[in-house]
């Protein structure tokens, strides 16, 4: 009788011993794998920059020195697209229109875009 309790405690050491693994295994693979591949990636996507400098004056007034020449070219090249639009159009409806009139139209715009420089330079 002896023996036999002394085996029902053994079987029961090793059932719970068995039980502890699966739990450890589980929360290994469930709970603690998940968050350290994300930690990790997490990591790997934001790699540590440093720090930018906050804008000073002249910082601050070279971009808008830059935004007001970058609108002033973006003009200029509206100008340009809407009068070449403008001769193809009446080219289409056969107007006879001399090369030169896509020419001029071209320095024209290569005149703006120096004016653009000489007023926002760099």
């Amino acid at each position: 009788m002896n023996k036999l309790k002394n085996f029902d405690i053994f079987k029961l050491s090793i059932a719970a011993s068995l039980l502890i693994v699966a739990f450890s295994i589980a929360y290994y693979l469930v709970i603690f794998l998940p968050s350290q591949l994300e930690i990790q990636n997490d990591t790997v996507k934001s790699p540590i920059t440093a720090p930018t400098p906050i804008p000073t004056e002249s910082a601050s007034k070279k971009s808008n020195t830059l935004n007001l020449l970058n609108q002033c070219l973006d003009n200029a090249r509206i100008e340009r697209e809407r009068v070449s639009a403008a001769l193809l159009k009446l080219s289409d409806e056969g107007q006879p229109i001399h090369k030169s009139a896509f020419e001029s139209n071209d320095k024209q715009y290569e005149r703006d875009r120096q004016d653009c420089f000489s007023k926002y330079p760099q």
